[in-house]
């Protein structure tokens, strides 16, 4: 068995590449000369460094500026309806239940890879329930979320 295993890697040695021809060489040389470095000192506009990033500061200041005047208003929130103090958040639901729990969704597949090792393929659902009561509507809603992901992973199972 052992000659058997020998003589087939022989062979298989024998069909890998050693290295590259000359004329492959030299189309690679000629493709490393032909790229050139772009200059660090000039942007995409034609503008330099210096003036892009000031400009970029002065747009990233009135953004977040802006964000704060706009998040400022004393408007009622959406979710609970009520007028809240800044540091105090306020629900509109009360949680009932929740629970998470994991499934395999079809069965296994045992397969032998090329590497001589026995894997199992399986697609896992996670999923994560959760049950609250609207306090002003007095209707449960409940909210799942599933995620599925497959798994392909060596075993020792049979």
């Amino acid at each position: 068995m052992d000659k058997l295993l020998k003589e087939l890697e022989t062979q298989l040695e024998a069909l890998t590449l050693v290295g590259m021809s000359d004329e492959a060489e030299a189309r690679c040389d000629k493709i490393i000369d032909g790229l050139s470095l772009k200059s660090v000192n000039q942007s995409t506009l034609g503008l330099s460094w210096q003036l892009t990033s000031i400009a970029a500061a002065i747009v990233l200041l009135i953004g977040l500026s802006s964000g704060w005047w706009l998040g400022r208003s004393e408007a009622k929130t959406p979710i609970t309806g009520l007028e809240t103090a800044p540091e105090v958040y306020v629900s509109a639901f009360d949680l009932i239940n929740e629970r998470a729990w994991m499934q395999i969704e079809g069965d296994p597949v045992l397969y032998l890879s090329k590497n001589g090792e026995v894997r199992e393929r399986r697609t896992e659902v996670d999923i994560f329930e959760e049950t609250v009561l609207h306090r002003d509507s007095g209707k449960m809603v409940t909210v799942r979320i599933t995620t599925r992901q497959p798994i392909n992973e060596v075993t020792n199972q049979f």
